[in-house]
């Protein structure tokens, strides 16, 4: 079975320190944040952003900023992105990642700084995957920051990811409050969890409109595994408190960890459960970064 990652904190500083990644992430997150961060873009354009084979482009979105309209095509060997964020009221919206990730790193780190604060990730394509036994995850909420406030993921196409698809139980850990919700999103055979929730506190995570898909086109795990090559994709995997779970369709199962609890409202799950995405789920990432359906 797949390590489960309950230490968040040791396990994403593993994958920051690692070679490649960490050499070109000072310059990268400088120059991407001040050029590739707007905050008007036309509907029907986007920016394509082309990395190199053997590069892990960071990119740095701050505190009130949007990232938005941009397909990033790491179709090149090894090649990968990887976001982070800081502060709080930023946005990325209408972004398509091209191309299988190399998984040197999650492809998204967002967090919220202020506990009132709230981030949003809206119609995002990472729907091609990530490379099997590597490390890498779909996105990673940050517990080191520690993420304090609530991140709202809308429009989500997120599939085939080695280290779940939304990690988002972190903060808990940390003794954070900060929450994640979904609506509206598409999860597909993402290995250890394609959802794993943090509910610890008085604020109750949801998923909303969404649904989880489970096929044999799961990764197996590799690094930090505990048994490599296991498979293990959970749909929605509750940790410290109550996750809800309303109006979707989930395969996969729930789980839950530490005093963790699944509340469902109009769901269906198992062979009951309709695998068709959500009408404003990004189905390429051309489609994401024209600005989708949405």
């Amino acid at each position: 079975m797949a390590r489960d990652y309950e230490n968040d904190k040791t396990h994403n500083e593993s994958l920051l320190n690692r070679r490649s990644y960490l050499k070109m992430a000072g310059s990268a997150i400088a120059a991407t944040g001040a050029a590739g961060v707007s905050t008007v873009a036309g509907a029907k354009e986007y920016e394509t952003i082309t990395v190199s084979a053997g590069e892990h482009k960071a990119i740095s979105v701050g505190d009130g900023q949007t990232y938005e309209n941009k397909l990033i095509d790491v179709t090149a060997e090894g090649a990968g992105v990887a976001f982070t964020t800081s502060g709080s009221g930023w946005t990325i919206r209408n972004v398509g990642i091209k191309g299988q990730h190399s998984g040197e790193s999650f492809i998204m780190m967002p967090g919220v700084e202020s506990k009132d604060g709230e981030g949003l990730i809206e119609n995002v394509y990472m729907g091609d995957g990530i490379k099997a036994k590597e490390s890498g995850g779909g996105v990673w909420v940050n517990a080191n920051l520690p993420h304090q406030g609530v991140i709202n993921i809308k429009g989500m196409h997120l599939a085939n990811a080695v280290n779940n698809g939304l990690y988002a139980s972190g903060p808990g850990s940390q003794g954070a409050y900060g929450i994640t919700n979904v609506d509206d999103s598409y999860f597909r055979s993402n290995n250890i969890a394609n959802i794993r929730t943090n509910a610890k506190g008085d604020r109750t995570p949801y998923v909303k409109n969404t649904v989880v898909e489970v096929d044999d086109s799961t990764p197996p795990c590799g690094e930090n595994c505990s048994s490599p090559g296991a498979v293990n994709n959970r749909g929605v995997w509750s940790w410290y408190g109550t996750t809800e779970v309303i109006n979707s369709d989930i395969q996969g199962g729930f789980a839950t960890t530490k005093g963790g609890e699944v509340k469902t409202k109009n769901t269906r799950t198992g062979d009951k459960a309709k695998m068709k995405p959500p009408k404003a789920v990004p189905m390429s990432a051309e489609e994401a970064a024209k600005g989708g359906k949405r």
